[in-house]
């Protein structure tokens, strides 16, 4: 099994044991990491949705479109980066509008946009 990951902010800063030690559990299962390239914050969902949504789904969909260009399944171990992903991937694949406008935004055409399938770890140790 081959994953692009998603560490975030607040895993690599704040908990790195956490990192180390799904690193570890995972490699005991056999999943093979990806760490991609350019992405940032995811950015945190209970901020940043309320005060700047625009701004949340463009940065979230920004890092989704990175991710999406490896081909592989985006895996998570934080919970907010989790919400983030799974709500604007949704959000993506359900308006063209929203597509269009982040496009805009990010000086990119619309068909550059898109999401990408979520998965957190947790998912994965138990099995689905």
């Amino acid at each position: 099994m081959k994953y692009a990951v998603f560490w975030g902010c607040t895993i690599k800063v704040r908990y790195p044991s956490v990192e180390k030690a799904a690193k570890l559990a995972l490699q005991k299962l056999g999943v093979e990491l990806r760490e991609v390239e350019g992405t940032t914050c995811c950015p945190l969902p209970e901020v940043f949705m309320v005060a700047a949504p625009e701004v949340w789904r463009t940065v979230a969909a920004r890092n989704l479109s990175l991710i999406s260009k490896t081909g592989l399944e985006l895996l998570v171990v934080c919970n907010g980066c989790y919400e983030t992903f799974r709500r604007v991937s949704k959000e993506l694949d359900e308006s063209e509008e929203l597509r269009g406008r982040i496009g805009e935004m990010l000086g990119l055409p619309a068909s550059e946009i898109r999401g990408a399938s979520v998965k957190h770890a947790v998912d994965l140790l138990y099995g689905e």
